[in-house]
């Protein structure tokens, strides 16, 4: 059995299913049908959203569920009764709920996907974009992007699942490296709580993506080069669970939201762990530069140190010239007088 981030496929012995035909398979939904694999197996597959597929939230995981059943073949062609068994496998893909999305330093794909157990997967992704309209994310090709110090940086949380589910940002913080993990670190947003109050969320209609923004900083320590990642951990939850650790929201105060944004709610203890994306490198400028400059704080003193040294020399040669002419000067005056001979 295989287990998607969209959808399962059966595949079943020809041996439990003795003579039956494989287009005698059949999920709960009659319409979906079995087909021929090989020799030895037949298949039968569907997306979690057909065929009669429930879905069901557990702690961690999220659960399909669906049972394939085999057609009545009558003994002879117009006969009322069949000798044929009746086949019932119930079949489900069990899918983890959680994600750890990273902004890295050359992302050559957007969708980072998770595996548990071989059972299933998720797809998230963390993406930096240009303007708080988040039509034109940063590609891999502009990493690190280069951003002004209080700048304001775009962030959009997705996932890619099916419907009835929603994502929720647990966690996000920085850190002057790409190790999540490293000792220097500022989180900016805790257990779904902002911490910091540049942090304002924006209005996202598709209950797979969420939105923020955070004004650019640089950890002093990693001063005058300064480069920030950012980590945010990610929970999916079931959308109709008023008690899920999607649906309450930040235990002690509301959102920084722009106007005519809910507060967020905070998240109770019954939902998922979460997974951590990672996005970065941002260079953050710190003499105040725009989005995108190619001259970074030390590029700067490199480039007025080689102009010195250029200025130096040009008057260090024209000093020279201007003593050999005064010697040449000399030497005319000095030098004797032709006689004429005897």
């Amino acid at each position: 059995m295989d287990c998607s981030d969209s959808g399962m496929t059966v595949f079943i012995p020809r041996s439990v299913i003795g003579d039956a035909l494989s287009s005698h398979l059949h999920f709960l939904d009659p319409a979906c049908v079995g087909s021929h694999h090989n020799t030895s197996h037949v298949k039968i597959a569907t997306t979690y959203d057909r065929c009669g597929t429930f879905m069901e939230v557990h702690g961690d995981s999220v659960i399909f569920f669906n049972v394939i059943h085999d057609e009545a073949v009558p003994v002879e062609p117009g006969s009322v009764i069949t000798r044929d068994r009746d086949i019932e496998i119930p079949v489900q893909c069990i899918i983890d709920l959680e994600g750890f999305a990273e902004i890295s330093f050359r992302p050559d794909t957007s969708k980072i996907t998770f595996r548990e157990d071989g059972f299933g997967s998720f797809n998230f992704s963390l993406r930096l974009y240009h303007g708080n309209d988040y039509t034109t994310p940063y590609q891999p090709a502009d990493y690190p992007v280069h951003v002004a110090m209080g700048n304001k940086l775009y962030f959009e949380a997705r996932t890619w699942s099916e419907p009835g589910l929603e994502l929720f940002v647990q966690t996000c913080r920085a850190t002057p490296s790409s190790n999540s993990d490293d000792f220097h670190r500022y989180t900016f947003i805790q257990d779904g709580c902002v911490e910091d109050n540049t942090v304002v969320f924006h209005p996202s209609d598709d209950p797979d993506i969420e939105r923020f923004e955070i004004d650019a900083f640089a950890f002093v320590d990693a001063l005058p080069q300064p480069v920030v990642y950012v980590h945010c951990d990610m929970v999916l939850c079931n959308s109709t669970d008023a008690s899920s650790r999607c649906a309450i929201g930040c235990p002690t105060r509301s959102m920084n939201l722009l106007p005519g944004v809910h507060r967020r709610h905070a998240r109770s203890a019954s939902g998922s762990r979460a997974y951590a994306i990672t996005q970065g490198p941002i260079s953050v400028l710190e003499d105040g530069g725009k989005e995108g400059s190619e001259m970074s704080s030390v590029q700067l003193p490199i480039l007025l140190t080689t102009v010195c040294l250029l200025v130096g020399c040009v008057l260090v040669l024209g000093t020279l010239i201007v003593v050999m002419r005064k010697r040449n000067q000399r030497l005319q005056l000095y030098s004797p007088l032709a006689t004429e001979e005897n």
